[in-house]
């Protein structure tokens, strides 16, 4: 609170659609917005890429051991701060865009004062918003810490030793599209008071980034949104929606379809119906039948499950009915087993529903711990968490290339949750590695990863202070009328939705993330 913002626009990279450098105290931030010219064809998802790149000549370091000095593959931190930007930029795009999309932040100088992070959520808003890509901004993001029971903005990294609140919020004082959370075992009351605070404290950012777009802001172009039907293919999915439409309560509504698996056979069965109903019709209008099924599968790629997902909404919406027959706040059926395997120090797993995640701890002497490096310090963690998904877990066949950014982010996610009930250095000396397999996927592992560690660590005999479990709660929206979800799954988390992770004790919250 009362640091000085010094925002810089365009003196350097000309070539992009933007650049803004950032300052808070002495670490300086420069973030970049580009986007290409065109559309990706048979692209089905909006193309955003974002990366903080780090340099470690900004905190006058040379990187280490003797023979890389180059930087290289981005650390788990820069990941998890990539990925946090991403999920506060991404839902203010138009829906439907498909041109490529890169912000990049560049650490120019760190002061080991202000954290880089929030340095570049501030350069990143700022660039997109006043440059000619269609971003519907202005948004900011902060941190809120709560030193001696007082809320504090953008904490010191030495107050963030003390807090037991980092709160990081991206939006724009009215509303929130971004929420990651440490918390020492928080109560509820006092972490509504948090967001609340947070919420008072972005609307001045947003309003200075609007102001400054005011001045230096370019026209936002107009760009070809992700390849519109023609009028005659218009019309047939309109009649397959119309054919749809009756036949919704028979394939998902009426008798409760209880697994993702049941799910896909009668959506492949409403298909098949589709297909005997409409492929006639499509052949005889200069077609041969192979063309005709390739042409209903192409219409049916291009709307079929975004309009079964927005079905699944408006039944919420208007009769509290879910597809597998669950009432709004009710969880799916829970499964805990300790003690699976032989000769490993302690393992658990955890079910609920069809998310089943295997966690498994290996204790360690203090040697073992995980020594980190960054670009603002060295350390060591006595404590760290590995989360792996492997594609049997979402019945895929696919090549296995390592960790990707959502594994690294979900078992930080996972590690975090933990953290506030671990034992102290003195009472429990050795190293935990704990890592969490999913064995099956519908509906936040990571949280299902949060409830696995538990059940390990105590069967390990780690004397951790409270268990922590976790879940997910969704929304079902249609931007006039909202209704929360608990324990989301598959077809309820589309478009209008949210994915909100809680992670916690009976007392309180450990970890949050939207």
């Amino acid at each position: 609170a009362g640091k000085k913002v010094t925002v810089e626009v365009g003196k350097v990279m000309s070539q992009a659609n933007a650049s803004v450098t950032v300052q808070i105290g002495e670490t300086v931030i420069l973030a970049s917005a580009s986007m290409s010219e065109s559309s990706r064809p048979g692209m089905d998802f909006f193309p955003l890429m974002v990366d903080y790149e780090e340099r470690y000549f900004a905190a006058g370091r040379i990187k280490g051991p003797r023979f890389m000095k180059r930087e290289g593959r981005p650390s788990n931190e820069a990941i998890l701060i990539s990925r946090m930007i991403d999920r506060g930029l991404r839902p203010l795009f138009p829906q439907n865009m498909r041109n490529d999309v890169q912000v990049i932040c560049l650490p120019l100088s760190l002061d080991n004062e202000n954290r880089p992070d929030i340095v570049a959520m501030l350069a990143a808003c700022a660039a997109l918003h006043i440059s000619d890509i269609p971003f519907e901004g202005p948004i900011a993001g902060l941190r809120v810490g709560m030193l001696n029971g007082h809320f504090v903005v953008n904490p010191t990294v030495e107050e963030m030793e003390y807090t037991d609140l980092q709160l990081v919020v991206m939006g724009n004082g009215e509303r929130l599209t971004n929420v990651d959370c440490f918390a020492n075992d928080i109560p509820d009351s006092e972490m509504l008071n948090a967001f609340g605070f947070a919420m008072d404290s972005l609307a001045p950012f947003a309003e200075f980034f609007d102001e400054i777009r005011k001045e230096v802001g370019k026209e936002k172009v107009e760009v070809l949104y992700r390849e519109g039907a023609s009028s005659d293919d218009q019309e047939i999915i309109e009649q397959i929606k119309k054919f749809i439409q009756p036949r919704l309560d028979k394939y998902l509504f009426n008798i409760p379809v209880g697994t993702k698996g049941e799910r896909k056979k009668v959506l492949k069965g409403l298909k098949d119906e589709i297909h005997a109903e409409f492929a006639p019709k499509v052949k005889n209008d200069s077609k041969d039948e192979a063309a005709a099924t390739s042409y209903i599968n192409m219409l049916l790629g291009s709307f079929f499950y975004e309009y079964i997902e927005e079905q699944v909404t408006m039944s919420i919406l208007d009769n509290d009915k879910r597809v597998d027959g669950r009432k709004l706040d009710q969880l799916r059926k829970l499964d805990a087993e300790i003690g699976i395997f032989p000769r490993i120090h302690g393992s658990g797993l955890f079910t609920r529903g069809e998310t089943q995640i295997l966690s498994i701890v290996t204790l360690g002497s203090p040697g073992d711990d995980l020594s980190v490096e960054t670009m603002e310090s060295d350390s060591n963690k006595k404590y760290f968490h590995h989360y792996n998904m492997l594609p049997y877990s979402v019945g895929d066949v696919r090549p296995i290339r390592g960790a990707g950014r959502r594994e690294i982010g979900h078992g930080a996610l996972a590690e975090k949750g933990l953290l506030p009930v671990l034992p102290e250095q003195e009472e429990f000396p050795y190293t935990i590695r704990v890592v969490s397999e999913v064995m099956s996927s519908n509906g936040s592992s990571s949280m299902g990863s949060t409830c696995g560690s538990t059940l390990a660590l105590m069967d390990a005999g780690v004397p951790i202070k409270k268990p922590v479990g976790g879940i997910a709660m969704g929304l079902a929206s249609d931007k006039t009328r909202w209704k929360v979800l608990t324990d989301l799954q598959d077809l309820e988390d589309g478009m209008g939705g949210m994915d909100f992770k809680f992670a916690g004790t009976k007392d309180g919250l450990t970890a949050v993330q939207m």
